[in-house]
């Protein structure tokens, strides 16, 4: 996805923030069955990094490295709540479209670990954020995808109960404990507006991959 694109060229920021430890950029909700002592079978949803292959969920249980845990420091990561989409022309050159997206970034801190005593930690780790979404990223911020296009990021507050962040995930009952002091949580909500000129652009493709490792993976 394109929107994702854009969202990429904020990681090296994210990523350097001190308190940042499970980055997860953007995720995809996957569903898989758990082994479960009564039913025998319940399936179960949870954020996924974009980045790991299905052999790594299965077989590292990498689908849970974003999950609350009283191991971590801190888990960051992006869901994409509207794709792109075209608003119309910018300043009447037919040749420039404005796509507009939208995007949350969910947080969950663990205080104790991050040395944090105060209340509302939260706020403190969102304010760190602010100066990386308001960057302007012109020229596709030097992603050869996003070339000649400029990005702008705009941040507007997520009113949400912390328990509605992970709602959309099966973490049961164990969840409710990761919400109370020590631990914090927050969403972000961010606009993406994208000004893309509509010149010609190549998909390279190679020879077809004959075969996968997937022991490597």
């Amino acid at each position: 996805m394109l929107i994702q694109e854009a969202l990429n060229l904020l990681t090296p920021d994210l990523i350097a923030l001190g308190w940042v430890e499970f980055f997860g950029g953007v995720t995809q909700k996957v569903t898989q069955a758990m082994p479960n002592s009564t039913d025998g079978v319940v399936y179960k949803s949870f954020p996924v990094s974009c980045s790991v292959t299905t052999a790594q969920c299965n077989n590292n249980q990498r689908y849970q490295q974003l999950m609350p845990d009283s191991s971590k420091k801190s888990v960051l990561y992006w869901e994409i709540t509207q794709g792109l989409s075209d608003v119309g022309i910018f300043r009447d050159n037919q040749q420039i479209r404005i796509l507009r997206g939208k995007a949350r970034l969910v947080g969950w801190l663990n205080t104790q670990k991050l040395g944090v005593n105060y209340c509302n930690a939260a706020a403190y780790a969102q304010r760190s954020i602010l100066p990386i979404l308001y960057k302007k990223f012109t020229n596709g911020g030097g992603n050869a995808l996003l070339e000649k296009a400029s990005i702008d990021f705009f941040f507007s507050q997520e009113e949400k109960k912390d328990k509605d962040i992970f709602s959309q995930y099966d973490y049961g009952k164990d969840v409710d404990a990761f919400l109370l002091y020590p631990y914090d949580t927050f969403a972000m909500n961010v606009d993406i507006t994208m000004r893309i000129p509509l010149c010609d652009y190549t998909f390279a493709t190679s020879t077809p991959i004959t075969c996968i490792d997937f022991s490597t993976l």
